[in-house]
């Protein structure tokens, strides 16, 4: 392959503004505009995404790289929550920009919800190829050792199994990102389209420049929890309000709780309820709600000054940006025990892990954490080596890299094709 074809036009998609994707975005377009040779790079995002970038006051955005926002109804299809339109509509949206900006391979930040139109064999249109980041892979779970899966959890997984080996054998799918190192250890077992899965480390990014400004005003002789983020009931917002009612009240009069970041308003009327009765039946308990965005500045304030952080997720699948903020701390974190969050957290003794659908063991780890101390189950030695591949640059240069085909892989159009090289993946420490 040459040179001008290793540095082809990559248009990156991202309709989803929830999350972390403004963190690998902004890494993304920083790495494109100092990359050498200048690759041309198309960012077609949801509008608050594509108005954070195009607002960066340290970054000029040079010619070759183009940003472009998608219109209400065009998210509004993409973030269906029906997966079949969700997915479709990515998928369709993806060929008229790819046309519309003359690339030639589309990334997508998510490709989760491309698994069925990629599984029936829709591609790229030709000689354009597509790849992305599967977030959510969890067909592997119960081979490890989850405990036992509901029935919507059983056919979520069933039905990845049926698709994923459809969407590996589709020609049009170059590359599949997996944030997920356990993942790629199953499949490479199992599948023989694995070359085309890669291990990515999902990036840990450096905290905001230490400053004297108290954010909170929290009694600092107690044991500071802070529960942050995007908060839905899924985070285990509602969990953690159930749990701290049965917190007893010697923990009660000894920790806080922070918990920052906007509210999904289908809980609010919940969360109120709860709130009334922390009021009436917790009195000594020390909280503070913050309903609203939390800046960079702030938020990293408060994890500094925390001494545990909640991620009290329920039966999550995937990476989180918490649990590598609080790395990148040197916190101690207390989360699930299912899932990728799970197996991380024990390999890399980066906290506690429970049964977090559970409010009352939630609220006898809180408590033993206040009255013992929060650092049994966290090494600092684990979370530097958890860090160590787990950095912005390595990120993007796994995104942009240039896998080498043979000289004219349509010649075989429909046939399989995949990679000569394939990129290192971590692994857990023994």
């Amino acid at each position: 392959m040459n040179m001008n074809a290793a540095m082809s036009h990559m248009l990156i998609f991202e309709p989803d503004p929830r999350g972390h994707t403004f963190e690998w975005l902004n890494c993304l377009l920083r790495h494109a505009i100092s990359e050498t040779p200048r690759r041309r790079t198309t960012f077609v995002v949801a509008p608050h995404l594509a108005e954070r970038l195009l607002s960066l006051r340290d970054v000029t955005i040079p010619p070759h790289i183009k940003i472009i926002a998608l219109n209400m109804t065009e998210c509004r299809y993409c973030l269906s929550e029906k997966l079949a339109i969700s997915g479709f509509a990515r998928w369709w949206l993806m060929q008229r920009y790819l046309k519309r900006a003359s690339a030639d391979h589309g990334f997508f930040l998510s490709l989760d919800h491309l698994s069925l139109p990629l599984a029936l064999g829709l591609g790229g249109g030709r000689r354009r190829g597509l790849s992305g980041i599967l977030f959510r892979p969890s067909t592997h779970y119960a081979a490890l050792g989850s405990n036992a899966q509901s029935r919507g959890e059983k056919l979520r997984d069933w039905r990845k199994r049926i698709l994923y080996p459809l969407m590996l054998r589709n020609p049009a799918l170059h590359r599949v990102l997996s944030l997920d190192p356990y993942f790629f250890e199953m499949q490479k077992k199992i599948n023989k389209y694995n070359s085309k899965i890669e291990v990515i480390g999902d990036p840990a990014f450096p905290l905001s420049p230490e400053t004297h400004q108290r954010y909170e005003n929290a009694p600092l002789d107690r044991k500071f929890f802070l529960l942050f983020g995007a908060l839905t009931e899924r985070k285990g917002i509602l969990t953690l309000y159930d749990a701290l009612m049965h917190l007893p009240s010697d923990a009660a009069n000894k920790c806080a709780i922070m918990i920052a970041g906007r509210i999904d308003p289908s809980i609010r009327g919940a969360i109120e309820i709860r709130m009334e009765a922390l009021e009436r039946f917790q009195a000594n308990l020390w909280i503070e709600q913050r309903d609203r965005f939390i800046p960079d500045i702030e938020l990293d304030a408060l994890i500094r000054r925390s001494d545990v952080i909640l991620a009290p997720y329920q039966r999550f699948v995937g990476s989180s940006g918490v649990m590598l903020r609080a790395a990148s701390a040197g916190k101690p974190l207390l989360t699930q025990d299912y899932g990728l969050l799970g197996y991380l957290t024990r390999d890399y003794a980066l906290g506690h892990t429970i049964d977090t659908t559970n409010s009352r063991q939630l609220a006898m780890t809180i408590a033993s954490m206040t009255r013992n101390g929060s650092t049994k189950n966290f090494s600092p030695a684990g979370a530097s080596s958890f860090l160590e591949k787990r950095t912005p640059q390595a990120f993007a240069k796994a995104v942009f890299k240039s896998p080498i085909y043979e000289a004219d892989p349509y010649k075989h159009r429909g046939k399989i094709f995949t990679f000569s090289t394939r990129a290192g993946h971590t692994s857990p420490p023994p």
